[in-house]
């Protein structure tokens, strides 16, 4: 059974085209952190059968002014934070490495020499340029700044 409404947040009944998009979403992805992640992003897979539905709820939950306040509402405000941030890198392999890994198997940007880009492995300048999970090439600044 799923948890998350499809009703408004003061409870009453989405407009019917809300309702079939808020629908959609909530059966193919299923749970609060892919649901948010989709409004962030475009790099949850879709089959080609699926891609066209899939596209067109996600512009309709990112540009309904009701279903962006529906969806702030209906997901607890940490997952909708930890997927924005989520979305912002390369891949949730790199996100987890820089942002959670604790001091082990830790990813971390640096200027070297105050003017080189450097990723560091566990402290150590590796001076890596391509993600070892998903092969992008990394930027030359931090994926976020702060």
């Amino acid at each position: 059974m799923n948890s998350i409404p499809l009703s408004e947040p003061d409870g009453s009944g989405p407009l019917a085209i809300c309702r079939g998009h808020r629908t959609w979403l909530i059966d193919r992805y299923q749970i609060d952190a892919m649901i948010a992640l989709c409004y962030y992003s475009d790099e949850a897979p879709a089959s080609d059968r699926d891609l066209e539905a899939d596209q067109k709820a996600k512009r309709h939950i990112r540009t309904c002014p009701k279903c962006r306040t529906w969806i702030h509402s209906a997901i607890p405000e940490a997952v909708m934070r930890r997927q924005y941030r989520l979305s912002r890198y390369c891949c949730a392999g790199m996100f987890v490495a820089v942002e959670e890994s604790g001091e082990k198997n830790k990813i971390d940007f640096e200027l070297y020499r105050g003017e080189d880009p450097c990723w560091r492995i566990n402290g150590k300048r590796s001076f890596i340029s391509f993600c070892p999970w998903c092969g992008k090439k990394l930027p030359d600044k931090p994926f976020i700044n702060g």
